[in-house]
């Protein structure tokens, strides 16, 4: 009984050979084929365009720069300002813990301008 050698599949490096096989036997069977197939399509969100919903950081971004633009005298005022605008201030430690009214989560600010969720 003849064995048969399997031919590695270097996945990145042009056509495998499962894709040569796979096209031998479509065009046999007179069926057609993707000469260049692209290789994915655009993000749902980058897909939505305008229409996208925007995310949790940016609806805060939003809210933050409103609250700037009243030109709060220090960070204090500018967190007060986020409370009057229905954000549930919290501090815990050194962090800062921000939640909107319809979120489920919150933000947390630790320092050095980075906002994680928790």
């Amino acid at each position: 009984m003849a064995t048969k050698r399997i031919m590695p599949l270097h996945i990145g490096k042009g056509r495998t050979e499962s894709q040569v096989v796979s096209d031998t036997i479509y065009i046999e069977n007179g069926l057609s084929i993707v000469e260049n197939p692209k290789p994915h399509g655009k993000s749902y969100n980058k897909w939505l365009g305008d229409q996208a919903k925007p995310s949790r950081r940016e609806r805060l971004r939003v809210m933050i720069d409103r609250a700037l633009e009243q030109k709060p005298a220090d960070f204090d005022e500018l967190l007060k300002l986020l409370s009057e605008m229905g954000c549930e201030v919290s501090r815990r430690g050194k962090a800062i813990r921000l939640k909107a009214p319809v979120w489920k989560n919150i933000a947390r600010f630790t320092g050095g301008g980075d906002c994680q969720r928790w």
